[in-house]
């Protein structure tokens, strides 16, 4: 085990894919002892993918690369996570919304996206650089989708008490989380090609924008399980 060079990975990101493991592990198990509300289900399934995603990629860095998942570990966890974390926002969201149409449409768009990102899996997979266009199409979705939450939430079923509900701090946290990250992958391929260690630096506003969308899950659980105890 190179434990080397995963400690020298996890450095140049100040250690912030340990503080994401960590976290996801709290989701969890604050989820199965506090929460278990069926419409929070999602956040436990997001957290539990991101924990496969990221171990796998540390794994192989474990053992230099030297996995049955080859070189590529990280762009077949990624595209795995991806396909699970579009999935479970978007129904998430779709659980959020009152519009039947609306719904219809996200759940199409749900599974239109899911198929799309396995058929482009399989033709690229090898290439790292193609998976900023996968991203940048969920990223869009969900953006909108958000946005269109919170103009529902506003316009047709406005709410006094905003700040004590937990889909609020969640479907917040993934509209600041994909406005943060969708410009960047837009311009990743660009920066990794002419400068990858500035690249990599920028790459830090991935890991910052997850670690704050995790500890949403964490507060939404948290005020379902305190307004089952009142």
């Amino acid at each position: 085990m190179n434990w080397e060079n995963l400690f020298r990975h996890t450095r140049s990101a100040f250690y912030t894919e340990f503080l994401m493991e960590f976290i996801c592990i709290l989701i969890i198990l604050f989820y199965l002892a506090k929460g278990r509300h069926k419409t929070l289900i999602y956040l436990p399934i997001i957290a539990a993918a991101s924990l496969i995603q990221i171990l796998t990629a540390h794994y192989d860095l474990l053992s230099s690369n030297k996995t049955i998942f080859g070189k590529f570990a990280k762009n077949h966890s990624i595209y795995l996570y991806l396909i699970f974390e579009s999935t479970c926002c978007l129904l998430f969201l779709r659980s959020s919304i009152t519009s039947p149409l609306i719904k219809k449409v996200l759940l199409a768009c749900s599974i239109a996206f899911g198929i799309y990102s396995i058929v482009y899996w399989v033709l690229y997979y090898s290439t790292w650089q193609a998976l900023p266009f996968i991203q940048n199409i969920e990223g869009f979705l969900i953006i909108v989708t958000c946005l269109y939450y919170f103009y529902e939430l506003f316009t047709v079923t406005p709410h006094k008490n905003l700040a004590t509900g937990a889909r609020i701090w969640v479907i917040s946290g993934m509209l600041a989380l994909f406005t943060a990250i969708t410009p960047l992958f837009l311009f990743l391929n660009y920066l990794t090609k002419n400068d990858r260690q500035l690249a990599d630096r920028f790459y830090l506003i991935n890991n910052i924008g997850y670690t704050l969308f995790f500890l949403t899950f964490l507060l939404a659980i948290f005020i379902d399980s305190k307004k089952k105890t009142t």
